[in-house]
């Protein structure tokens, strides 16, 4: 699930990742230059269930960008970082 705490400890849910978006994130969220919050799940849908790439903004717009194939990576465990207008990740699996 992506959540928002506020100062006072109230928990906001987001969105909650199913079968069709990816599962469990494994990592935390970057906020980008663009305002969205972007961010990997360790699964994803299909066969193989590879990772996907996700934005989020703060009112819980989802959007999945790219379920990673096997042959760009498998099973992320780590975040994304933003330099220059890309995004970089890293991943055990794959290549």
């Amino acid at each position: 699930m992506i959540f928002r705490l506020s100062a006072l400890g109230v928990v906001t849910s987001l969105h909650d990742f199913n079968a069709a978006d990816g599962a469990s994130p494994n990592s935390g969220l970057v906020q980008s230059s663009d305002g969205y919050f972007y961010g990997t799940t360790f699964t994803g849908p299909g066969i193989g269930g590879t990772s996907t790439i996700f934005r989020v903004n703060a009112a819980g717009d989802f959007l999945s960008l790219h379920t990673l194939s096997s042959d760009e990576g498998q099973y992320v465990r780590a975040g994304l970082t933003e330099v220059g207008g890309f995004f970089y990740g890293i991943s055990p699996n794959g290549g």
